[in-house]
């Protein structure tokens, strides 16, 4: 797509990929979540105009199968949990500063985050185009 982009080996928490758009210096940073099996577990989310989420489902694919892809903007996430917050009515779940889920245990009070994401929850979010919009 023209785009430089730079790996950032664990360097930086919750960016694993920088991506540059050369021709305007416009700069994303993305994380990304993979999976073999049934679901995406402890997904913390992300914060800011300029961090994407990328899924990446390999759930049933060949070993030189394309997996599936699912592209997820601040505002995405934000909804996406805040629909998942409803489906536990009897649990106390809010969302901390940096947009993570936090589930408090009900006997104990032991506050755990993140949450279990599922290819249902995301399916919606296959297009690459909110990356490149994002780097116009």
């Amino acid at each position: 797509m023209g785009y430089y982009a730079q790996l950032t080996f664990g360097n930086q928490k919750r960016v694993d990929i920088l991506v540059l758009n050369p021709e305007n210096n416009k700069m994303i940073q993305i994380e990304v979540k993979s999976k073999q099996k049934t679901d995406f577990p402890f997904c913390k989310g992300i914060k800011g105009d300029n961090s994407f989420l990328v899924f990446v489902d390999f759930e049933n694919k060949k070993l030189n199968g394309q997996p599936d892809f699912y592209i997820l903007n601040e505002k995405n996430w934000i909804d996406l949990v805040e629909d998942r917050i409803q489906e536990f009515p009897d649990k106390k779940i809010t969302r901390n500063q940096d947009n993570c889920p936090i589930w408090t245990h009900k006997s104990t009070g032991t506050p755990h985050s993140g949450m279990r994401i599922t290819h249902e929850n995301i399916n919606a979010y296959e297009s690459w185009d909110i990356i490149k919009n994002a780097l116009k």
